[in-house]
């Protein structure tokens, strides 16, 4: 077949220093044009195309010319097409589709290089790319053009960070690109969980953030949060020197998993937060390997080192410290002025030292207070002990009086000794306590340091007070916050437990943002209160030592009114169940004035069945009160004026 080239359809481009070019479009036979093996694009939505080709069909031809150039796969006589479609893959196939013969076609001839970045660049434009194939063209630009990830960027008028992000994406597992390209979640989640070393990890993540909480998809934050607290680690708590190297790898400072280490991978906000490690199983391979060697050393050093029952037989936690004992590790104020730690000053070799190995791969070695002083007194270290202080009681003296009656004389009075130096047992457990002391101060006085140098409130500090609010609320407390808040929670959550409710706490915390967080710590503070069964508007003003009210002040809430609102409406569901019960049509109830009709019916007391009780309210501003409990400052003010309580009366 041949190329027809009678219709010459002109396209005309203008370059930045340049004049104006002619470019001519040839109808190509669509037999002559085969799609490109490195087109981004995978994937072709088939009701889409379907459109595109009425809309071709309508039109007789497609307007836009497609980009091709000579097929590098093509030879004479091999069967493969003339022309490699660079760009335009969709308008082809439409109008193969439509029925076409034809399609509008400019072909240049390009590199290899020219044509991936033509590919990708066009996709990337189009918002319908999905972001994995992003990911397979920058690979494949950058492995067969060699391109850097800087001009890949320039290139895509995209940063540098997000070409990092996207090539990220490939790292995926093969289940959780699955729910990546089902729409699970976003890109930047994607990114995220990719950097997770192990694909199980990866899957597990996926898994967890696909399915949700609540039917809602996971927010970035709340993703981040999840996998932080679940699939990272942080090395500044590692057990082991972050900066050594391991046979199972090399130092933690220097590896590219870590968040510190990219922030172009990572992001700021991640770099800020301090290193977390991603690989969890070499983060555990390298626990165990510098435990192992620790024990080691400690047998090399000729320490009797125990584990087991026999270690928590000694010590039953990694704070207790048997008796006779002092800690190798730190200094001993009560034997010695010098403050460096026993191990420095004795060396690792001391054969009386004890290793011992808790649970945990909590590893701790104490040394006896005896050897600890004999070495020291040989070191010329210990402090000298001071001297007992022999005191000689004073002769007794005698009135004249005594002397007239020796019979009845008074005992003379029992000197008082001198004070008796504190054990050494019980100086260190003053400065124990005394330790204790400083160190709240300390920590209360450092988390001022970073609450005032903080732009802002951080959430935490919401999060943790509405935590430790609820953690000692009721079931029913803990239910209302969640209902007030619109939070809908799985079946499974309400089985009157309050400590099921608190399980999904953390998730729904993480779920609101610093305003929502604000409210609910509000709610926080009076739920216990509001949940009372015998609340009512009077006793909750009655509580001195209440948060309600307060709060119902500030914001103008009228309790009396409220208090009706309840009881009105505590009235129609009881008599509705009511008449449930007796077998009464509930549809005929549901409106609230025969709902009320009825409800008057019923009662014996005609009297009882008026809405509303005895108030009294302020004309000027409609306040009410009761008459029960306090009287507000409004009436106050105007019976000090000299008005009468019955001016304020009103029958409801």
């Amino acid at each position: 077949m041949t190329t027809d080239t009678t219709a010459e359809p002109v396209l005309v481009t203008l370059k930045p220093g340049a004049g104006l070019k002619k470019e001519p479009a040839l109808h190509i036979p669509l037999g002559l044009l085969a799609p490109s093996p490195t087109n981004p694009r995978r994937k072709f939505d088939a009701a889409k195309l379907q459109e595109l080709a009425e809309s071709i069909r309508e039109t007789e031809g497609v307007f836009q010319p497609i980009l091709a150039r000579p097929n590098p796969a093509h030879s004479e006589g091999n069967g493969q097409p003339l022309y490699e479609i660079v760009a335009g893959e969709r308008r082809w196939r439409a109008s193969k589709i439509a029925g076409m013969d034809t399609v509008l076609a400019l072909v240049r001839d390009l590199s290899d290089r020219a044509a991936l970045q033509i590919q990708l660049k066009e996709n990337v434009d189009r918002e319908s790319l999905h972001e994995l194939e992003e990911a397979e063209g920058i690979k494949r630009l950058m492995e067969e053009a060699g391109a850097t990830a800087d001009e890949v960027g320039h290139m895509l008028s995209k940063s540098r960070r997000w070409v990092f992000s996207r090539l990220t994406l490939l790292e995926l597992a093969p289940e959780a690109r699955e729910l990546f390209l089902a729409d699970k979640f976003k890109a930047t989640i994607a990114a995220a969980i990719a950097t997770i070393p192990a694909q199980s990890g990866q899957v597990d993540a996926a898994e967890e953030i696909a399915a949700g909480w609540a039917g809602e998809p996971f927010s970035f934050r709340a993703a981040m949060d999840l996998l932080r607290k679940k699939y990272m680690l942080r090395l500044d708590a590692a057990p082991f020197d972050i900066a050594a190297p391991f046979e199972i790898a090399g130092p933690c400072t220097a590896c590219p998993k870590r968040t510190g280490a990219n922030a172009d991978l990572f992001g700021e906000e991640e770099v800020k937060r301090g290193d977390m490690c991603h690989d969890r199983a070499c983060f555990h391979a390298k626990t165990g390997e510098a435990r192992a060697a620790k024990l080691q050393a400690a047998r090399d050093a000729g320490h009797t080192v125990l584990s087991g029952s026999a270690a928590t037989q000694l010590m039953p936690t990694i704070h207790y410290l048997p008796h006779g004992h002092l800690w190798f590790d730190q200094p001993a104020p009560t034997l010695t002025t010098d403050e460096r730690p026993l191990r420095e000053i004795f060396g690792a070799k001391q054969r009386d030292a004890i290793t011992v190995e808790l649970g945990g791969g909590q590893i701790v070695t104490i040394v006896p207070e005896a050897s600890a002083k004999k070495l020291l007194k040989a070191k010329g270290l210990l402090k000298p002990e001071p001297p007992v202080q022999k005191t000689k009681p004073p002769a007794a003296t005698l009135s004249d009086a005594a002397y007239e009656t020796p019979a009845s004389a008074p005992a003379p009075e029992p000197q008082k000794q001198a004070a008796t130096p504190l054990s050494k047992a019980q100086l260190q457990m003053n400065i124990t306590a005394r330790r204790s002391e400083l160190f709240g101060q300390l920590v209360l006085k450092a988390l001022q340091d970073q609450l005032v140098a903080a732009d802002e409130l951080p959430l935490i500090v919401l999060r943790l007070a509405i935590t430790e609010l609820l953690e000692g609320s009721s079931y029913e407390a803990i239910l209302a916050v969640y209902q007030a808040l619109g939070i809908e929670l799985p079946e499974s959550a309400y089985d009157q437990r309050a400590g099921n409710l608190l399980s999904y706490l953390d998730t729904v915390l993480n779920s609101l943002d610093g305003r929502r967080l604000g409210e609910t710590l509000a709610l926080c503070l009076v739920a216990e209160e509001l949940t009372d069964s015998n609340i009512d508007a009077d006793e909750l003003r009655d509580r001195h030592d209440g948060m309600a009210t307060p709060l119902a002040d500030h914001f103008g809430l009228d309790l009396d009114a409220i208090e009706v609102d309840a009881t009105d409406g505590a009235r129609i569901q009881v008599f509705n169940e009511e008449a449930r019960r007796l077998g009464i049509d509930p549809a005929t109830l549901d409106n609230p004035d025969a709902t009320q009709a009825w409800v008057r019916s019923q009662l014996s007391d005609p009297a009882a069945g008026k809405q509303g009780t005895v108030k009294y309210r302020n004309p000027a501003t409609g306040e009410t009160w009761s008459g029960r409990g306090l009287q507000p400052k409004w009436l106050k003010a105007r019976l000090a004026e000299g008005g009468r309580l019955e001016d304020f009366e009103v029958t409801a």
